[in-house]
């Protein structure tokens, strides 16, 4: 930056690349004429590496994955250590299944479908290829670490964060009261996953507050139907919390 006081002069360097009509360029070409083709490609390698490798190297489940078939079969609406919904996804799975290396593939299919929704969502706000090279930069995070090879509690918030997050936005960009239900709904499943989904659901009812725009739909009948979907969806496991006087929390 230079330039006179009260004046500034912004040098931006050029970082395009040449082409050199190698496969990379074909490839980036193709990826930026087919998106959403190429998207599927990426998330469906995903699945697939992430799902035979453990199957192939490891002998024995992972931690995560033992505590899931443990704990799920029992069904209960709470536990002393998290909710229970990660659990039951994993025992469900085994009861379709029938075999225990099928909770192998729900870490890198919670991946996926986060990744889908995040594309959608950000497919409404941003530009198509802006949208993919996000979506695809985080791909990158969870196909080398995060996600891979387990599944727990943080999995099923990495699929239902975006999703009330894209709710929400649609139910404050559209007004529509279907989308105000469903956001509450997403986020009382959000705690059925984990606890500490109550600092996304404060920033939702910040943004609700502190927001100029948005603080325009406590006149609508939104934000209430969103409260009433979020408390009927919780009822059952705020029951269990109320009657196990809390047990998690202690």
């Amino acid at each position: 930056m230079a330039g006179s006081p009260g004046r500034t002069t912004v040098h931006v360097a050029n970082l395009s690349m040449q082409s050199t009509g190698g496969a990379a360029d074909a490839a980036a070409a193709w990826s930026g004429r087919e998106l959403t083709t190429a998207l599927a490609l990426v998330l469906t390698f995903h699945v697939i590496v992430w799902t035979a490798l453990p199957i192939l190297v490891c002998p024995n489940l992972q931690l995560d994955l033992a505590e899931d078939l443990a704990l799920g079969k029992e069904w209960q609406l709470g536990y002393w250590k998290h909710p229970p919904l990660p659990w039951w996804l994993a025992d469900l799975a085994y009861r379709v299944a029938g075999d225990v290396r099928v909770v192998y593939v729900l870490g890198p299919l919670s991946a996926v479908i986060a990744m889908y929704v995040t594309w959608r969502f950000a497919r409404e706000i941003v530009a198509p290829t802006t949208a993919l090279v996000a979506v695809l930069a985080l791909e990158g995070i969870h196909f080398y670490n995060f996600s891979v090879p387990k599944f727990a509690h943080d999995h099923t918030l990495m699929v239902l964060w975006p999703l009330t997050g894209w709710l929400f936005y649609r139910a404050l960009a559209y007004g529509r009261p279907r989308e105000w239900i469903l956001a509450g709904v997403v986020l009382a499943l959000c705690f059925w996953s984990k606890y500490t989904a109550f600092t996304f659901a404060a920033t939702l009812g910040l943004f609700l507050l502190v927001d100029s725009e948005a603080r325009t739909a406590w006149r609508t009948s939104g934000p209430y139907l969103m409260a009433f979907g979020f408390l009927v969806a919780l009822a059952p496991h705020l029951w269990w919390l109320i009657d196990s006087d809390f047990q998690p929390f202690r």
